[in-house]
C-alpha cells in the first residue's frame, strides 16, 4: 500500500519490530556527475536498491548512498528497506512476559523509556537524488 514517509507508529505498528520496504519509480535525465540517494531521517538502519541491485547499507547518520552507477537514463527503481530496532519488540514483549518473570523494572521503566527515540520505526525522509558535479570556477 501507499503510505507517507513517517514513525511506523502512525501506521499502527508500533509494536512492530523488523523490516519494510518502500519502493518507488523516478524517470531521470542521467548527466555528467555523482548521484547520491539522501534518505534523510532513518530509524534505524536502510538497504538501498536500485534497478534490481544492491548499492550500500548505511546504518547510521548520513543516510546517503552513492548511486551513480546504477542508475540509467529513464525510468529507475529505488528500493530501500528499512529495519527498526529490537527495543520496540523489547518494550511491548515485556510489559507481559517480562513483568511476569520480574524483568520490566530494568527493561521497560529504566532503559527503554528513557531513551525514547529507540522506540521511533521507520524512513521519515525527505528522500532527494542529489547530482553533484566536479564544474571548476
Amino acid at each position: 500500500f501507499r503510505a507517507p514517509l513517517c514513525d511506523w507508529r502512525l501506521h499502527g505498528l508500533g509494536w512492530f519490530s523488523g523490516s519494510a520496504v518502500y519502493r518507488n519509480t523516478v524517470a531521470l535525465d542521467k548527466r555528467e556527475g555523482r548521484y547520491f540517494l539522501d534518505l534523510g531521517q532513518v530509524n534505524f538502519s536502510a538497504e538501498v536498491w536500485v534497478n534490481g541491485r544492491f548499492a550500500d547499507v548505511r546504518l547510521w547518520k548520513p543516510y546517503r548512498a552513492e548511486i551513480t552507477e546504477l542508475l540509467r537514463n529513464g525510468e529507475n527503481e529505488i528500493t530501500v528497506v528499512v529495519a527498526n530496532s529490537a527495543a520496540v519488540e523489547r518494550r511491548h514483549m515485556l510489559v507481559d512476559e517480562g513483568m511476569a518473570l520480574g524483568w520490566n523494572r530494568y527493561w521497560n521503566e529504566d532503559n527503554i523509556d528513557r531513551e525514547g527515540e529507540n522506540l521511533v520505526s521507520g524512513l521519515a525522509g525527505p528522500v532527494d537524488i542529489i547530482r553533484l558535479t566536479e564544474e571548476k570556477i
